[in-house]
């Protein structure tokens, strides 16, 4: 499977990539970037066979993020959609 660049999430004016892929596919890195997509600090990528997800610490390294559930990614990621789609919304109104 090809690692994919589902969406951007912009917080402060720095765009955080999430990423979905295998396990086993190689995650981009600033030296290596997904089709232009460069990983920054703060970037995830998802496993989907494996549930598991990693955090990009530097742009070149993905650490595991032990703190999640796999169960409530799917959770937090539409809590944090959710949160993301409101600052829109609210800074558009200033």
């Amino acid at each position: 499977m090809a690692v994919t660049n589902e969406y951007d999430i912009n917080v402060a004016d720095k765009i955080k990539k999430n990423f979905y892929g295998l396990s086993t596919d190689v995650k981009p890195t600033m030296s290596h970037p997904l089709a232009g997509a460069f990983p920054v600090i703060g970037s995830r990528f998802f496993e989907i066979d494996t549930g598991n997800t990693y955090v990009n610490y530097d742009g070149e390294n993905w650490v595991l993020n032990r703190w999640v559930d796999p169960d409530l990614t799917p959770i937090l990621q539409t809590i944090a959609d959710t949160l993301t789609k409101i600052l829109e919304v609210l800074s558009k109104g200033k």
